[in-house]
């Protein structure tokens, strides 16, 4: 509840570092964090209204806002994944570099399986959005917010590799369902 107090529509840092603190949450904190995260989506949704660079009237840099927006509906579009896939959150425990060949298996219904992993996919596009414009600003932005920027780098490739192995892993659990039928 402590992210609810912070000035999030005041400060472009301040809500980027809450979007990363909620991301870290979710990748790295206990399993009950992703059940506490979703008490949050009504505050990204905001955090993503209240930054759109139409509405900033050019106090802050457009092109920061923009990464906002997008990092706060990559989060928020996990959070949904974990809202209506429960039990999933296995397909994110990633345990090394090399983990992508991992042996565990994945029992759903292919057409599950099918939807799992378009949102999954759908996800990693967002994430490609986000990717494109941090790399913008990082090239051509005001120094302050670079400084920002470089610190969602290592959140955002930790996500997408996160999301790229789970959508491996349930488009190979679907893969052995048709080697088996």
């Amino acid at each position: 509840e402590l992210l609810r107090l912070r000035p999030l529509a005041d400060d472009p840092i301040i809500a980027a570092k809450s979007l990363i603190t909620l991301l870290r949450a979710l990748q790295l904190g206990p399993s009950h964090c992703i059940i506490d995260c979703f008490n949050y989506v009504d505050m990204i949704e905001e955090i993503a209204d209240m930054w759109q660079p139409e509405s900033l009237n050019g106090h802050v840099d457009a092109e920061f806002a923009k990464i906002i927006v997008l990092f706060a509906n990559a989060v928020y579009a996990k959070i949904k994944f974990h809202q209506n896939n429960p039990g999933y959150a296995c397909l994110f425990h990633i345990r090394g570099p090399d983990d992508h060949e991992s042996q565990e298996t994945f029992e759903m219904e292919e057409e599950r399986a099918m939807k799992v992993a378009q949102n999954l996919v759908s996800i990693l596009f967002t994430l490609s959005d986000v990717f494109r414009q941090t790399f913008v600003v990082l090239v051509c932005g005001k120094p302050d917010s670079q400084v920002v920027v470089r610190s969602l780098l290592k959140p955002l490739v930790d996500e997408s590799h996160c999301h790229f192995i789970a959508a491996k892993r349930v488009l190979k659990s679907i893969n052995k369902s048709d080697k088996s039928n």
